[in-house]
């Protein structure tokens, strides 16, 4: 899957099984361990306890855009005995607020320089870039 260039998110959901144990039942299924496992940040979906029970390097928080203590609890058990293991999120207060601030540009459009600082546009590019997937390189406008 990382040889295709992708990263690949295995969301996992605590249950019958430890979070460890579905772990290793993905790890046998998929015949590989080059994969991102997903974790919820919504407590009843994986507890703090069960986030001890993983031993991977590569982890996704799904869902969260406030780092809570229950959410610090869990980074904490992910990377305990795991130096150097990959943490991630994509979600943000940015990307939550896409629309509001699509509908900000909208609405001021008419309105000259308000959205045309430096940071306005690359924003707006980069959000473009990530949300659309385009190929095209990042160019001053």
């Amino acid at each position: 899957m990382e040889d295709a260039g992708a990263r690949v998110i295995i969301p996992l959901r605590a249950g019958s099984l430890s979070a460890g144990e579905l772990l290793q039942e993905e790890i046998g299924f998929l015949g590989t361990k080059a994969f991102c496992a997903g974790i919820p940040s919504n407590l009843a979906a994986m507890t703090t306890a069960d986030c001890r029970t993983l031993k991977h390097d590569d982890f996704h928080i799904l869902g969260r855009v406030v780092m809570t203590d229950e959410l610090q609890e869990k980074v904490q058990n992910l990377v305990a005995g795991k130096a150097g293991a990959t943490i991630s999120s994509d979600a943000n207060w940015l990307r939550s607020r896409s629309r509001k601030i699509a509908g900000a540009e909208e609405m001021l459009s008419g309105t000259p320089d308000l959205l045309q600082t430096r940071r306005t546009r690359a924003v707006k590019a980069l959000l473009k870039l990530d949300a659309f997937g385009s190929l095209e390189p990042l160019a001053p406008r």
